[in-house]
Formats: C-alpha cells, sequence, structure tokens
C-alpha cells in the first residue's frame, strides 16, 4: 500500500489517500496486536492503542515520505554510487522508523504507568518520580534473593557520599 501511495504518479488523490489510509491501518493493527502478545505482563487495550496510534502515524510518514526522497537521492547518486545510496537510505529509512516505533512504545508505557508529570527541577522530585526511580530499582533486581530499595531523602539532609552506605545514628 505504502508503494501505490508512492510510486505510482498516476494514481488520483483519492486512491493515493486511500492507500495511505489502508497502510496506517495495518501499521495499527500490527502495532497493536504485536503489543498484546509481546508484552511479559498482559496490558488491556485501552492501555495500547495511543501508543499504536502514534507509531502508525510515525511509520506511515516516514516511508510516504521517505520512500520518494530515497528514489530522487539514488537517482542523483548515479551508477557508480546508486548501490551504495541505496543501502545507506534504507538503513536510514529502518532506523527512523525503529526510533517512532520506540517513542511510540514509550509513550504507551508512561500512559498505562500514569508516570507524568516529572519534575523539571531534579532537587524537587514529584511523587511519580519516586515512583518511576521505584520501579527503575526494582528492575535492577536481577536474583530471586535480591532486593534493591529505594528511597528519597527529605531536602534538607546532607548529601551521601558515592557508594557508601548512609550514617545511621541510632543504636544497632
Amino acid at each position: 500500500l505504502t508503494v501505490v501511495a508512492t510510486a505510482l504518479p498516476r494514481e488520483t488523490g483519492v486512491q493515493r489517500a486511500a492507500a495511505v489510509l489502508g497502510s496506517a491501518l495495518v501499521v495499527f493493527a500490527v502495532l497493536l496486536f504485536g503489543a498484546k502478545l509481546l508484552l511479559a505482563r498482559p496490558a488491556p487495550i485501552r492501555a495500547l492503542w495511543p501508543g499504536a496510534v502514534l507509531g502508525a502515524a510515525a511509520v506511515t510518514v516516514v516511508l510516504n515520505a521517505g520512500a520518494p526522497l530515497l528514489a530522487r537521492l539514488v537517482a542523483k547518486a548515479g551508477p557508480v554510487y546508486g548501490s551504495f545510496a541505496t543501502v545507506a537510505g534504507m538503513f536510514a529509512l529502518l532506523y527512523l522508523v525503529g526510533q517512532a516505533l520506540v517513542y511510540a512504545a514509550e509513550v504507551a508505557a508512561v500512559r498505562y504507568a500514569r508516570l507524568w508529570p516529572r519534575a523539571l527541577d531534579l532537587n524537587r522530585p514529584t511523587t511519580v518520580d519516586g515512583r518511576a526511580l521505584g520501579l527503575l530499582a526494582r528492575e535492577q533486581e536481577r536474583i530471586p534473593a535480591a532486593r534493591v530499595e529505594f528511597h528519597l531523602a527529605a531536602p534538607d539532609s546532607p548529601p551521601v557520599a558515592s557508594g557508601s552506605p548512609p550514617a545511621n545514628d541510632g543504636p544497632q
């Protein structure tokens, strides 16, 4: 559908728009059901669809804008560098598609876990910052016996030296 939308200049505007919309719907369905099947922890469709919409829109834009641009760049490259330009252009398009998919997945994860708004000033973290850092600490538990704890210190508490545990002033 992307090839029909971009490579065939004789197609009318309605047919081209239908091909673009069709390719976006296919990408949306693949992203939505792929995420549903591949997640380690099940997530409801209502949590996944915003990321799938964003990913489908980004992939559709990259493919529909990148294909004609890539064809023009390869045509200008000449016979000697044409194959190199094709490979480099394809890698660039794949990189952009990959980045778009990663950002879409991050949007879906942040939305599902309600990890916003985050603090702009690191000295004044929000409750969501504490929850996000707690999730990151739990992610670092590599073996079943390991427990990683996370605590936000009070703003007026003295800093702790890197690599050493905090001082315990109470009885042992």
